[in-house]
């Protein structure tokens, strides 16, 4: 292993002897571990001496509310954001004689705290000793010594019954604007540690911006020894989906070695403010905008469509979204941007016992907090999403033709709107290589926004097109009765006459030649169902029932809308030809079985 990353275990053996517990998040039975993750909103003020500090004795008592429920819930770990707890907090931990802050044996906090000017760092180090803990101060004695530190603070029980307190400080200072936060005073650290020598699985972290430290921060430090790593990433970040965060994750996911590896971000909710103590102007104020908290996990099978189906519906009500990046084959289980907490139970990169008790599913909420009173934690047992989506279409709640969408829960708008776009489901549900969804049905962040009204812009096209009836003339039987509807997961047009039997797919594409290759794939989709039918046909004909057969036939459309290249004239694909030799002259008005 580096010289920089350093195992906890042989660090508590060295310095204090051999009562290092055996963690329970790093053994391979239970195959999953549990995880307590806020996405707090704050006000922090910050300058070059102390750094970012947050003023508010009812944030203290939150985070103090959030370490009991941690500790009620016997969680395996505790993740806070950057610069979260106070060091007085730390202080009552190691104090507590209701043992209601203590983790419990084989538990660990991640407790990220607040800026703390260097030799007040260290008087609190001799505090927390004078109190009976065992401090491990190889992170601060090695450390590049400027103003203020900014520590994760490791809390965790010693098998002697002595609290054992590991800081791990930052090794990198963060991009930010004219350096005010960090940059002029921040003492940088040189150690990262590690938990779980020799056992099945390791937890090991890296604060903010040291995914900008690529001396340190590479896949040969992070899965030396061990490629079942679970990684945590806490941040007080404005720009999460900065090019080299999502770097460090295409670099570590496109290797092998890291197909288990699983990748957990802690930033702040959207409304976080951090104001300059020395100069309080809205030019010297950041806030966080676009949160982005998820966890990452491969997805090697690329199963997760159909299979995660149940898991996405029932994690969404609780706070989590899903999304796919396809360009690591990676599951991505996103934060709505609000405040929030989760408790998680999360498969471990590896399970050893029995396969049979190895959990389905990678990524469940086990339950949901929100704030109440800016000082406690009540569990919800839904979150209600931000769509706007009414403010938004060219549709009327009244417009049944139109309305379907505004009607149906998260998974029909995805289908739906994944038909309508001709991307389907699975597009609507795909991230991009910068991070950046293509999700219609929920507000995610206003970074996603762009694209989101790109998408919503499409679709109000087509919405105008079926308005003012621009259907090519193998489709007349919609032209003046058609309503949207999700018809077999595919066909989002349908005739509102029931003597007529006839369902179409109908997109817009703004690109003529897109649209042409998408007109291509959607043929493909509605012919898989042709396909299917025509078994059940051949049984009718085969049982003697062939005056059931008209019960089934429908006629079945592809329309895909675009402008001719080049000018505002609209036209659809497939092309009709009526020529009678044409292979392609009524390729979609033909009729087949439902």
């Amino acid at each position: 292993m580096s010289d920089k990353f350093k195992y906890v275990e042989d660090i508590i053996l060295k310095d204090i002897g051999p009562v290092c517990p055996e963690f329970d998040v790093c053994s391979g039975n239970p195959h999953a571990f549990t995880l307590i993750r806020p996405q707090f909103v704050a006000t922090f003020e910050y300058d070059g001496t102390n750094g970012p500090v947050i003023h508010d004795e009812a944030f203290d008592q939150l985070c103090e509310d959030l370490i009991k429920k941690a500790k009620y819930e016997n969680v395996d770990v505790l993740i806070t954001p950057e610069y979260c707890i106070s060091l007085d907090l730390i202080i009552k931990i190691i104090s507590d004689t209701s043992e209601s802050l203590k983790p419990s044996m084989g538990k660990i906090w991640c407790l990220c705290c607040q800026g703390t000017k260097h030799e007040d760092f260290l008087r609190y180090l001799d505090c927390f000793e004078e109190l009976g803990a065992k401090v491990i101060r190889l992170a601060i004695e090695t450390a590049t010594v400027k103003n203020f530190v900014n520590a994760l603070i490791y809390v965790f029980s010693l098998t002697d019954g002595s609290i054992c307190i590991l800081p791990q400080l930052k090794t990198q200072i963060m991009g930010d604007r004219d350096l005010l936060c960090e940059g002029m005073g921040m003492s940088v650290g040189k150690i990262v540690y590690k938990f779980g020598k020799e056992r099945p699985n390791q937890l090991c972290t890296i604060i903010c911006a040291d995914a900008l430290n690529f001396r340190y921060i590479s896949l040969d430090n992070i899965n030396n020894g061990n490629e079942n790593v679970i990684l945590l990433h806490p941040q007080l970040n404005e720009k999460p989906r900065n090019s080299t965060f999502c770097s460090l994750k295409y670099n570590l996911y496109s290797n092998n070695e890291c197909d288990n590896l699983i990748y957990i971000t802690a930033n702040w909710a959207y409304g976080t403010k951090l104001i300059n103590r020395n100069n309080p102007q809205v030019d010297t104020t950041s806030s966080i905008i676009n949160p982005w908290s998820c966890i990452y996990v491969k997805d090697i099978g690329n199963s997760w469509l159909e299979e995660q189906k149940d898991l996405r519906k029932r994690n969404f009500s609780r706070g989590l979204g899903f999304g796919y990046f396809n360009r690591c084959k990676l599951k991505v289980w996103y934060c709505l941007k609000s405040e929030i907490i989760h408790l998680l139970t999360i498969k471990k990169p590896k399970g050893t016992g029995p396969s049979a008790a190895q959990p389905r599913q990678d990524v469940t909420i086990t339950k949901v907090y929100i704030v109440k009173d800016r000082r406690y934690l009540i569990e919800k047992d839904c979150i209600r999403a931000d769509d706007n989506l009414r403010e938004l279409l060219d549709i009327r709640e009244d417009e049944i033709d139109y309305n379907f969408p505004l009607k149906v829960d998260k998974e029909k708008r995805d289908k739906f709107f994944g038909v309508c776009l001709g991307n389907l489901e699975i597009g609507q549900l795909s991230i991009e290589d910068n991070e950046i969804c293509n999700i219609i049905s929920i507000h995610i962040d206003d970074e996603c926004e762009e694209q989101r009204l790109k998408l919503i812009d499409n679709f109000n096209m087509l919405v105008n097109l079926l308005k003012t009836g621009k259907l090519p003339s193998y489709m007349k039987n919609f032209v003046y009765s058609h309503m949207f509807s999700l018809d077999d997961c595919i066909f989002n047009l349908v005739s509102k006459d029931n003597n007529i039997r006839t369902k179409a797919i109908v997109s817009y594409i703004p690109y003529e030649p897109d649209a042409k290759r998408i007109s291509s794939k959607m043929k493909e989709e509605k012919n898989k169902h042709t396909e299917v039918n025509i078994d059940i046909i051949n049984e009718l004909v085969s049982q003697g029932r062939e005056n059931e057969i008209r019960n089934f036939i429908t006629d079945m459309h592809v329309c895909v809308f675009t402008f001719k290249r080049g000018t505002t004239q609209v036209i659809s694909y497939p092309e009709y030809k009526p020529e009678i030799t044409s292979s392609d002259r009524v390729p979609d008005g033909t009729s087949i079985l439902r």
